[in-house]
């Protein structure tokens, strides 16, 4: 009876060690999945900070170029409205010599 009682005193305390290195393993494989999801949400982070990034440098590159696409196109203006009125004033002083002309004419003819 004595003997009967370690035996199985000896298959509870395999069956308790046994369990007990299962929990420890369960605990483990807990431990590394929240670390590996540590370190994914960590990636995670650091790429969509990289992402904001690189569109925060398109974003001002866009605005730089369309910035500098429209002081030249403010430029092309100035320059045309510059030979606009150029041509403008040459235009009147062909219109004021067409009148000049037309004076003289007049005065020329007999009438």
């Amino acid at each position: 009876m004595f003997s009967e009682a370690l035996r199985i005193l000896d298959q509870n305390t395999v069956k308790y060690m046994i369990e007990e290195l299962q929990k420890q393993l369960e605990d483990e494989k807990a431990a590394a999945i929240r670390e590996k999801a540590a370190v994914i949400k960590e990636k995670d982070a650091e790429r969509e900070a990289a992402i904001k990034e690189k569109d925060a440098e398109r974003e001002a590159a866009i605005k730089e170029k369309d910035a500098e696409r429209e002081a030249a196109i403010k430029e092309k203006d100035a320059e045309k409205e510059a030979v606009i009125k150029e041509k403008a004033a040459v235009i009147m002083e062909k219109d004021a010599e067409i009148a000049e002309l037309k004076k003289q004419l007049e005065a020329v003819r007999p009438g």
